[in-house]
């Protein structure tokens, strides 16, 4: 996953089915441009919504949920809360989807 040309240092990458039936739901988090779905727990063949967010800090995870500030979200609303991504996910795989997103 890159932002502007560059690698996204941290961040996480969801996909939501928009077509396969259970539904499937899978993340991950990004780490240098590069996140990780492993196969034997992968997308199932068919259509995803995919949302991209990094904010400008993590989440401690040792933290009570809602103690602190939300973080502020670096990338825009375009690939998050408003995600306009999609994948699509063939019987074979892909090995591989990379997401280069604009400012």
């Amino acid at each position: 996953v890159t932002f502007a040309g560059k690698p996204l240092d941290a961040g996480t990458i969801t996909f939501e089915s928009e077509s396969t039936s259970p539904s499937c739901n899978e993340g991950s988090m990004i780490e240098n441009g590069r996140y990780l779905l492993p196969r034997q727990t992968g997308l199932l063949p068919g259509r995803y919504k995919v949302s991209v967010s990094a904010p400008d800090r993590l989440p401690d995870p040792n933290a009570e949920p809602g103690s602190g500030p939300n973080p502020r979200e670096l990338l825009p609303a375009k690939y998050n809360a408003k995600s306009t991504l999609t994948a699509e996910v063939g019987p074979d795989g892909p090995a591989t989807i990379d997401f280069s997103l604009q400012p």
